[in-house]
């Protein structure tokens, strides 16, 4: 996965780690229980913001099945 190093709304090219969590899970469609804790494969979730416009956004894609069957 391509790394963010600009903001996508504006261009501008400075952003702000704002957090950064190593281990997030590989996928928000389930909660993951004990059993299943094992097989899953942690991603790195960076959160940035823009300097210039305050745009907070993700400092990668996510893996294309990341929101698979997630419903609000």
């Amino acid at each position: 996965m391509i790394a963010t190093s600009a903001c996508r709304l504006c261009g501008h090219p400075h952003l702000a780690e704002g957090l950064r969590l190593d281990q997030a899970p590989s996928s928000v469609e389930r909660l993951l229980t004990g059993a299943n804790l094992d097989r899953d494969k942690p991603v790195v979730l960076r959160v940035l913001s823009c300097a210039e416009c305050g745009l907070v956004q993700l400092g990668q894609p996510m893996p294309d099945d990341f929101y698979d069957d997630y419903q609000m």
